[in-house]
């Protein structure tokens, strides 16, 4: 079994869009708010991908994608 994608995002309707493409895949997607909270997701759950909302601002998600890349496992980031 494949591990989960996750998604930084903070737009409900963006992530509503996203939740129904994933669904109509097969993937299972794990939606976090924060890059906190991402990290943390990544760190139980592992996982194939980061999917980044850039509209949350700019600097939270470059930091974020920064931070992923420096973390133990280098994920595939789309943003």
């Amino acid at each position: 079994m494949r591990g989960p994608v996750h998604a930084l995002l903070d737009d409900l309707f963006f992530r509503s869009r996203i939740e129904a493409t994933a669904a109509a895949v097969g993937v299972r997607l794990l939606v976090s708010r924060t890059p906190e909270e991402l990290r943390e997701a990544i760190e139980a759950e592992g996982g194939e991908g980061v999917l980044v909302d850039l509209g949350m601002g700019t600097d939270e998600a470059v930091a974020a994608i920064g931070a992923l890349k420096r973390g133990p496992r280098t994920s595939i980031v789309v943003a």
